[in-house]
């Protein structure tokens, strides 16, 4: 279950990742806060103080995730497409003291033998931000 990830053009990137599950068991861990909040934990020492979504198109997003320092970042985002089990598009913002970045993002369910391959096409406003987040590890962040 490694995820493998590779730039895609100037300003995106492809991850992947294969499961030993369905895409209907897949999909609600990706828009049902209870379960997003087992999984999408935040760097090592950060706790999900919060955890809202609305999955319908139009509908939104918010994480928000603090130390034991009281610094803290959102991911706020809108649904574009849900095509459950296997499509969801959204736009998203990171906000972190530093700055902003915005990232269209595309994941996809794909039935693969008994379990399911995960696709998420990440596309980023330009090569400069895409180039900066994967100087930060991204695949490490995402594991």
């Amino acid at each position: 279950m490694t995820l493998r990830m590779e730039p895609a053009g100037d300003t995106g990137v492809i991850l992947t990742r294969d499961f030993a599950a369905p895409p209907e068991r897949l999909f609600p861990a990706w828009t049902t806060p209870d379960l997003i909040r087992r999984w999408m934990l935040g760097p090592d020492g950060w706790q999900m103080t919060e955890c809202r979504t609305d999955p319908v198109p139009h509908g939104t997003f918010h994480y928000a995730y603090r130390n034991a320092d009281g610094r803290g970042f959102t991911i706020s985002g809108t649904y574009l497409t849900l095509d459950p089990p296997h499509l969801i598009r959204h736009r998203e913002v990171m906000a972190m003291p530093e700055g902003s970045t915005r990232t269209d993002v595309e994941t996809r369910f794909q039935p693969d033998g008994d379990g399911t391959r995960m696709m998420i096409a990440l596309g980023y406003e330009n090569a400069a931000i895409r180039d900066a987040v994967l100087a930060q590890n991204l695949k490490a962040g995402m594991e």
